[in-house]
């Protein structure tokens, strides 16, 4: 404990960091003592250090508030006249590489001996000269600012693809899969890479790419791999020195092994020039440029690293294993790889459980030794004949990448009543401001009397536009229920705009029947009918007990269904015509949405988002709950609507996110599944506060 804790006060683990415009590093006194437990008398020690572990990594090291390392020594008995120790020990990636954590381990070792000969422990530099002309990490001179945008700009418009769909779960615990290479087989690796004049690296990395290429059955990989920038003068110095490039693969039918070999070497030299400039610098050019780009969701990596269940003997009676590992990591899939003292190579693979629910990963690590094999004997031969692939897991990975959804053949009317005869009891809309609420068998009978009244006015009815402008929004929802089962086109109006842009909206949409919920509401020259006359008729329709369910609406999928417009904040509002068919594609079944089940109708009825809230609802069977109109923002009744119907969908405009996520009452999202918002350009704060 004595040698680690001396290790620790080295000056390059006394820094912290502040997040600023850039980053900074400043000294300060980090106490170096650790803890003690003992776990020899539990029932599972072994199982005792793991959760000692975990427990460790909860209290999150973050720079500029925490110091950035943490440790605890845990006893876990005698085995063999042997005492076993376990070390956890949590060093924040900002003050540590490869280099600084073999240095650092030296150093334990180094220490351990001059303590057992009672030797004195030298003394560390002043950290007054040990940050003698440092330089911010992320700052930058004018020309390689200009570098990392020219890069940027390169990157923008290269066919980006994730191999797999990024996990929803951020930083979550990884799986690991380890594999041993012998020295053997590593010397071999090397005269292939001799032969081929590349480093063994890049055979490594083209093995793991083709493999990935082959599982995914994509033909463009990209993924970050890790370089060292530590230069000679430091090499004993402690902190990291690694930083991040994007490299891309791009395969073909006749792609060799040996041709891989040099795609690998010319996206190397690409980023030669580039690759002193922190990886932040580059995404902040992009973002610079307002350009939505994948390189901000990259989930691979690749690259070479230390301590993969390496051993090291201190003393005669004590020799320890390191093991250096990720509890959580932001990628999804990342290969490590480090040469250990005896000539093997250690190769570790984590992996975010969430992209392999489906067990597609689980001989990765065998596969990746049948491929190496493979090209040992023939670097020749095409990636794409690599014997590799069982038809079980070639019917798995079809299965994956079957992403189609047949969508219902059905009007949105139609789909609604397919909930009808289902769950005829199931409660489709509730109204917050009267707490009344109806189920599907209910609105069914509302809309279906309603539809009939609307259709008795037109001789051919068929396609009519109606115009809607309705407060109450429970009222409003079911006159758009009624317009649809009627085959009717709605449009929303807005309800806050002046009178003149009703009028202008009226000259261009052409409404046939304009519904309101008060009798002359604004005037304009077409026929009007009020909602709440309708509704209370078709109330008394659900005291008839014999009511049918049988009357199926009518229509087909290319009929339109309503209209919707742009603000026109930038000229002339723009239309759109949306049919059935291309609302029911959209929404049933989304593949990146959750399908949700209490949704609160909370967009404003004239924007598209408003179809996403009230149809991918109805068409799935969901509930919908409608608030009253300023509800949404105002905290305390936002969080009444939160805590009464626990809605798992809830829209917001963007000012409106901005406001909530960066303010204290953030937290009343927290129980809320899927928050959506949109209209305008979003804080990156509000966005990094909601997650």
């Amino acid at each position: 404990m004595l040698a680690l804790s001396h290790a620790l006060k080295q000056p390059s683990f006394q820094w912290t960091f502040l997040w600023q415009n850039e980053l900074k590093k400043c000294h300060v006194e980090v106490p170096t003592q650790g803890e003690y437990y003992d776990f020899s008398q539990h029932d599972s020690p072994q199982q005792s250090g793991q959760d000692n572990l975990n427990a460790l990594y909860q209290h999150r090291l973050i720079p500029g508030v925490t110091p950035l390392f943490k440790w605890c020594l845990c006893y876990l008995g005698k085995n063999d006249q042997q005492m076993a120790h376990v070390l956890n020990l949590v060093i924040h990636h900002l003050i540590i590489d490869g280099t600084s954590f073999r240095q650092f381990m030296f150093n334990v070792q180094r220490f351990y001996q001059l303590l057992i000969e009672s030797q004195p422990l030298p003394q560390w530099a002043s950290p007054e000269c040990y940050f003698i002309n440092q330089q911010p990490e992320n700052s930058l001179t004018q020309s390689e600012l200009a570098l990392a945008e020219q890069r940027a700009q390169d990157l923008i418009w290269q066919p980006c693809q994730l191999m797999l769909p990024r996990s929803s779960h951020k930083n979550e615990k990884v799986e690991s899969k380890m594999l041993s290479l012998p020295e053997t087989l590593v010397k071999s690796i090397q005269v292939l890479a001799d032969k081929h004049h590349v480093t063994r690296h890049i055979v490594l990395q083209a093995i793991f790419v083709g493999l990935l290429h082959r599982l995914s059955g994509q033909n463009d990989i990209f993924m970050l791999s890790l370089v060292s920038m530590r230069p000679i003068s430091c090499g004993e110095e402690g902190r990291c020195w690694v930083n991040t490039v994007f490299l891309g693969h791009h395969f073909t039918a006749d792609l060799s092994w040996s041709n891989l070999f040099k795609q690998i070497i010319l996206q190397r030299k690409r980023w030669k020039a580039a690759k002193h400039i922190p990886l932040a610098n580059i995404i902040n050019a992009l973002r610079k440029q307002k350009k939505e780009h994948a390189l901000e969701r990259f989930n691979l990596m690749f690259g070479e690293t230390v301590a993969l269940n390496h051993s090291s003997r201190f003393s005669d009676d004590v020799t320890v294993c390191e093991n250096y590992e990720f509890i959580e990591s932001s990628n999804d899939l990342q290969l490590l790889y480090c040469q250990v003292e005896n000539g093997e190579i250690h190769l570790r693979l984590n992996i975010a459980p969430t992209i392999n629910q489906d067990g597609l990963f689980n001989a990765f690590m065998v596969q990746y030794q049948t491929a190496l094999e493979t090209v040992l004997v023939n670097s020749d031969q095409h990636i794409i004949d690599l014997p590799l692939l069982t038809p079980a897991m070639i019917a798995k990975i079809d299965q994956r990448n079957a992403t189609a959804v047949a969508w219902p053949d059905h009007i949105l009317a139609q789909q609604f009543y397919t909930h009808v005869l289902e769950q005829p009891d199931h409660i489709a809309l509730i109204d917050d401001v009267t707490g009344q609420q109806w189920s599907y068998g209910q609105l069914h009978q509302i809309a279906t009397h309603i539809a009939n009244h609307l259709n008795t006015m037109f001789t051919d009815p068929r396609q009519m536009i109606v115009m809607l402008h309705i407060e109450p929004l429970a009222k409003l929802v079911i006159a758009i229920l009624a317009v649809q089962y009627a085959g009717m086109i709605y449009y929303c109006i807005d309800l806050s705009a002046p009178e003149e842009r009703k009028a202008v909206m009226k000259g261009v949409v052409q409404p046939d029947l304009l519904l309101v919920d008060q009798s002359q509401m604004f005037a304009l020259a077409l026929p009007q009918l009020e909602i709440s006359l309708l509704l209370e008729e078709a109330q008394t329709s659900l005291f008839d007990a014999i009511f049918p369910l049988s009357q199926r609406p009518k229509g087909s999928v290319e009929d339109l269904s309503h209209l919707i417009f742009t603000s026109g904040t930038t000229g002339t509002p723009k239309g759109v015509a949306l049919s059935h068919q291309s609302v029911m594609i959209i929404l049933y079944q989304p593949r990146h949405l959750p399908v949700s089940q209490h949704v609160l109708y909370s967009a404003n009825e004239t924007f598209d988002c408003a179809t996403l809230q009230l149809w991918s609802a109805w068409i799935h069977g969901a509930t919908v709950i409608t608030p009253e109109r300023k509800a949404i923002a105002d905290p305390q009744r936002m969080q009444k609507l939160i805590e009464n119907y626990q809605p798992d969908n809830i829209f917001l405009a963007t000012g409106l996110f901005d406001s909530y996520m960066q303010s204290v009452k953030a937290v009343l999202f927290s129980t809320v599944d899927t928050v959506i918002f949109g209209g305008d350009v979003v804080n990156p704060t509000a966005v990094r506060a909601a997650q």
